[in-house]
């Protein structure tokens, strides 16, 4: 059956009547939603011959000059527009400060300047508040309402699981008029029902304005039956920030907005090939709950809001559902003697492959291009994911593992968060729900009888070139155990493990990056063998627990400056260009592979000169001190770099022990200001009151 520039309901009717195996075609433009569901026990092959899925509605009209570069028409629309195109091109809700046209990176002002610029509005309500979480770890946003009194309130729309607050610095006011003022804004006055919209040049005749009505242009739901999707468009969706709903996941830092343009729910045997997901203001893909043997194969995620695909499992799948409430770990052990999963109410199966992932994430900071949460065996697999705010794979815990994340290529990620990798995990076992819960490795022996409870399979990353100019490639934090890590380039950037059982780090390349190593447990059964790291320092260790017995084999490490160590052994006569063509012969060392990403996807830049900070050191008889890198930042879940680390103090040391310092203790302020090297000492000798960051949590030390 062929379909042209037809009505979405009466596709829909058709597919409802339809009692034998169907295949459309579709041509042309196409606005609303496609539902398929349960009472279609047939066959489905959809095709698209230059065909599009929209969510805007389209006006053309005349519009008038309202005052200098401000236009303005009428449009009836009773609800809040906030995605806008004009004669086909993008516009933005009025902001400040103004978007950069040369990086799509966000331009951001301070919290201050915000708020000065909300109280000078003559109508603030239904403006928006968005920017970097305080950590920097993600977003945070509000919507702003106008209080009887003329003041504002400020709801936050609950896209954090680790609080609400704001970012000093990094902030961004939308859908205020007065900051109607560059080219490509708009603002829309419900009350009024007129558009304005700035233009440099004077718009003749009839214009055609499209805007965003529409979160989800298909829905599939609770359906066995077998459906391929390929060579369509999906594109143009409304902006889910703040009229979608937050959801909290397990044990997780992030919250996720539950709006899609493609919603999977409880369904199999699926199949999108040669799609492009472009323009959407939301999460491009979304499977759900007992969603399995999905793929997606060639398809292209770029200029989107928020996640490409994210495949997230029902938390009642688990069988111990603690999480974060504000910053704070709801810790309870629910039924710790069940292992597995309590039901199937997960996604099981799904691939991906030979994807571009591109300009994510363009609002909702905590997405990624590909985000899985409470699944079993996801593969992403020669997929490129660049031009990220965050990281472009992650797995949010480890319930239920089997995943395989391999012969990638991430590169210009991590654009504006920080203390994260490319390649994220936060494992968050089952043993974060313990009463002796706690961010440094200790309570190695009590916590290791959980680490696999809710995990089937170990997970997989094999033959991916990941590289980025700080933090971390691979990062594996919070526990993550169960991860075979192998055959992969880092540039730049390391591979992290913090806390977590049983990983294998093998036959890895780190170029201009040490191998970072926090948190090892008691008896943590790591392996570390037959890796390459090219950088000054071989090995990063932070708060190593006694009795970790992690096995460090075959290991080389190539620096001008390098000496042998128990961990790494040095090497010469090899250059990073060696390395990277793979001419060398070491023992037990193989060269990697020169195959990444999508096919015909624009590869990176190699930079070899690109190199991860390292911290300064003050070595004492006493104490040894250093600025805060990437390692310790994340070691101690700190804010920002500011501050001095405490890396080894003798119980002698009058100024800074006796007053109750301690190693691995991050120093925030003396006396209300940030210390340096050079001066912490004189300002130790005279504190009076001491802020410290110790096992990833505030606290103050008063001496007076």
């Amino acid at each position: 059956m062929i379909f042209e520039n037809r009505c979405i309901d009466e596709i829909n009717r058709y597919i409802e009547k339809s009692e034998e195996n169907i295949d459309i075609t579709l041509r042309g433009k196409y606005s609303g939603t496609l539902y398929i569901n349960n009472k279609h026990n047939i066959s489905i092959n959809i095709h698209g011959e230059n065909a599009c899925f929209s969510g805007t509605k389209t006006v053309c009209r005349s519009c008038e000059k309202y005052r200098d570069n401000i236009y303005k028409l009428p449009i009836t629309e009773k609800e809040d527009i906030e995605r806008l195109w004009i004669n086909g091109q993008e516009f933005h809700m009025a902001r400040y400060p103004n978007i950069g046209y040369d990086n799509k990176t966000q331009v951001y002002c301070s919290l201050s300047d915000a708020e000065h610029k909300l109280r000078q509005a003559k109508n603030p309500d239904r403006a928006f508040l968005r920017g970097l979480h305080s950590f920097e770890w993600g977003g945070n946003a509000y919507r702003i309402r106008k209080a009887a009194d003329s003041s504002c309130d400020m709801e936050w729309v609950g896209n954090n699981n680790r609080g609400s607050q704001f970012h000093k610095s990094k902030v961004i006011l939308e859908n205020v008029f007065e900051e109607l003022d560059a080219p490509d804004e708009f603002y829309y006055d419900r009350i009024n029902q007129m558009l304005y919209f700035y233009s440099e040049t004077e718009p003749t005749g009839v214009v055609e304005i499209e805007y965003a009505v529409n979160q989800s242009l298909l829905e599939i739901t609770d359906s066995t039956c077998k459906i391929e999707v390929s060579d369509l468009r999906f594109e143009k969706t409304d902006n889910s920030m703040y009229k979608g709903k937050w959801a909290r996941y397990l044990r997780s830092d992030w919250a996720y907005n539950d709006c899609a343009c493609v919603n999977i729910d409880n369904s199999s045997n699926i199949s999108f090939e040669n799609c492009d997901f472009n323009q959407l203001g939301n999460n491009a893909v979304l499977i759900r709950n007992n969603s399995a043997n999905i793929r997606i194969e060639n398809c292209d995620f770029h200029n989107c809001f928020s996640n490409g695909i994210l495949i997230l499992g029902d938390k009642g799948s688990t069988y111990c559902t603690s999480s974060w409430e504000n910053d704070n770990h709801i810790s309870y052990m629910e039924l710790p003697e069940k292992v597995g999963a309590r039901n199937n109410k997960y996604p099981k199966h799904i691939i991906v492959h030979n994807c571009l992932f591109e300009w994510l994430g363009l609002t909702d900071l905590q997405s990624a291009g590909v985000c899985i949460s409470l699944a079993h065996k996801v593969t992403v697999s020669n997929s490129t994911f660049r031009h990220l705010p965050r990281a472009g794979i992650n797995i949010a815990e480890n319930a239920f593992g089997g995943h395989r994340i391999i012969n990638n290529d991430l590169w210009d990620c991590v654009r504006e968060t920080g203390d994260h990798g490319l390649f994220n995990s936060w494992g968050r076992d089952r043993f974060w729900s313990l009463k002796k819960f706690n961010t440094t490795g200790k309570y190695g022996k009590t916590k290791k009888p959980y680490a696999f409870s809710d995990m089937f399979d170990r997970n997989q990353i094999i033959s991916n070139r990941v590289i980025g100019n700080g933090s971390f490639g691979i990062d594996l934090d919070d526990g993550s155990s169960g991860y075979d890590i192998k055959n992969n380039l880092c540039i730049g950037v390391s591979i992290k493990l913090r806390e977590g059982f049983q990983r294998v780090v093998e036959n890895n390349v780190i170029i201009n990056a040490p191998f970072d190593y926090h948190c090892a447990y008691y008896k943590n059964d790591d392996i570390i063998r037959s890796n390459i790291v090219c950088h000054d320092i071989a090995v990063k260790n932070i708060l190593i627990n006694k009795g970790s017995n992690t096995l460090f084999q075959n290991n080389y490490h190539i620096s001008e400056t390098s000496v042998d160590t128990s961990q790494f052994k040095s090497i010469a006569l090899l250059t990073k260009e060696n390395i990277l063509s793979g001419e060398y012969t070491l023992p037990d060392v193989k060269p990697l592979s020169n195959t990444y990403g999508k096919h015909g996807a624009e590869p990176p830049m190699i930079d070899l000169d690109l190199k991860a900070y390292n911290a300064k050191r003050t070595v004492s008889l006493l104490y040894t001190i250093s600025t805060v890198d990437d390692s310790i930042r994340t070691a101690c879940a700190a804010p920002d770099y500011s501050g001095v680390f405490i890396e080894r103090i003798s119980p002698l040391c009058r100024f800074c022990y006796k007053p109750g310092l301690r190693k691995g203790d991050l120093v925030l302020e003396i006396d209300g200001q940030k210390p340096s090297l050079q001066d912490f000492k004189n300002m130790m000798k005279n504190a009076g009151c001491v802020t410290i960051i110790r096992a990833q949590t505030v606290k103050k030390l008063e001496y007076l």
